[in-house]
């Protein structure tokens, strides 16, 4: 994967092959942290990872994207992993969706993203976590096809790391139409034994993102 620029964090979609934006206070229910500590975002620490879904066997295709822009909302660094993760925000150009074959990436740029409204970027931020400085349930707004809603996912946290894994309802978005197109154009790429052509709205979000820890 590309260098992520400045920082990275992330988001979705379906893909073909045969092989928002107003940012509220984000809400937490989180223990203290029990040092005194500070956390900042490790520059270039992320790894993302998209999971689409197609033929009814439900067969997966992974991809990235190659340019993640993070932007810190306040300060540089948070008394614990949770709080520096709600202070963070992000834009993802859908221009450098990446799965490894250029045939699909074109596919998804012009015939999935090309198909919502408004959006050359998906951005968002965290807005609630629920949990412990180990594990817990998250909740990311992500803006995508003109409006924003919120994906539910869990995360852990691990020697300063902090892992998400998840997923999103396409149609929650109300991307039918992007589903469609997609599946329009991979329509062979996308039929199983049982003939049926078909190209999942759900889709797998994983990512994780490290902190450095300075305590007093």
């Amino acid at each position: 994967m590309k260098k992520i620029l400045y920082s990275a964090f992330a988001l979705s979609l379906i893909a073909c092959s045969d092989s928002a934006n107003n940012t509220p206070e984000a809400t937490a229910t989180v223990q203290e942290a029990t040092a005194d500590c500070n956390y900042t975002y490790i520059a270039d620490s992320t790894t993302f990872q998209w999971t689409g879904y197609k033929t009814t066997a439900k067969i997966p295709v992974k991809g990235t994207f190659d340019s993640i822009i993070v932007a810190v909302k306040e300060g540089s660094s948070s008394n614990s992993i949770q709080a520096a993760i709600q202070n963070l925000e992000f834009s993802i150009p859908v221009n450098s969706v990446n799965s490894n074959n250029p045939d699909r990436d074109y596919k998804l740029l012009n015939r999935f993203f090309g198909s919502m409204d408004k959006t050359a970027n998906l951005t968002g931020f965290v807005s609630k976590l629920d949990g412990n400085d180990q594990n817990g349930s998250i909740e990311i707004s992500i803006n995508m096809n003109g409006m924003s809603q919120i994906m539910t996912a869990s995360y852990a946290v691990t020697d300063n790391k902090f892992d998400v894994v998840g997923s999103l309802d396409l149609l929650n978005w109300k991307a039918a139409n992007a589903v469609s197109s997609l599946n329009d154009v991979c329509k062979v790429l996308h039929t199983g034994a049982d003939g049926i052509s078909k190209t999942w709205n759900q889709v797998g979000i994983s990512f994780s993102i490290a902190f450095s820890e300075d305590c007093k």
